[in-house]
């Protein structure tokens, strides 16, 4: 998932399932530079990753915390999923009450 030039973290995995509707939530705010940032689902299976979803859609630059996230189905096969936190080098952000939890 890295591009060039871009850092990120990840959380532990969760078990999922496949099918499921997943609530994913996350407040941002950048706290400098003029970088892109992303809060992204890595879904895998017992052969791997599977897909990435996140709400990206260009370019973030945002003073105050904004909700990002969104409804995302785990795909078939999927039995974990990873919350990742990616940003560009050339900016800093600061990620808060990130989730994922079942929904419907």
């Amino acid at each position: 998932m890295g591009v060039a030039g871009e850092v990120h973290c990840a959380s532990r995995p969760m078990r999922v399932t496949p099918g499921q509707a997943y609530e994913l939530t996350s407040w941002v705010k950048e706290a400098a530079g003029t970088g892109d940032y992303k809060v992204t689902v890595d879904w895998s299976g017992s052969a791997g990753h599977i897909r990435y979803d996140n709400d990206w859609a260009g370019s973030n630059r945002t003073a105050g915390y904004t909700l990002h996230g969104g409804r995302f189905v785990a795909p078939a096969g999927a039995g974990s999923a990873v919350i990742i936190l990616g940003v560009r080098a050339d900016s800093r952000c600061l990620f808060d009450d990130l989730s994922l939890v079942p929904v419907g």
